[in-house]
């Protein structure tokens, strides 16, 4: 396979000691071999809100997570089930 991709995958990162689970969407590269994080959201709802809302994650979170769990989200997407 070649060319880019839309992917999504599912993993669990840490974050101060706790495990959150995420779903992190985005775009494969099979030429370049990387994983482009477009966007990322919980994989199961917080009942706390109606729709989309409910699988948000908090600004300061959602930030800290797009900065340090690249390579959470690179090793998800490449795993393919194996």
């Amino acid at each position: 396979m070649r060319g880019r991709h839309a992917h999504h995958c599912n993993t669990t990162v840490f974050v101060r000691n706790t495990a959150i689970d995420v779903v992190f969407e985005g775009i494969l590269d099979f030429d370049e071999g990387i994983f482009e994080v477009d966007d990322v959201y919980l994989q199961e709802g917080r009942n706390k809100f109606a729709g989309a809302d409910d699988y948000k994650i908090p600004p300061r979170l959602y930030s800290y997570i797009i900065k340090h769990c690249q390579e959470d989200a690179h090793y998800a997407a490449w795993d393919f089930g194996q």
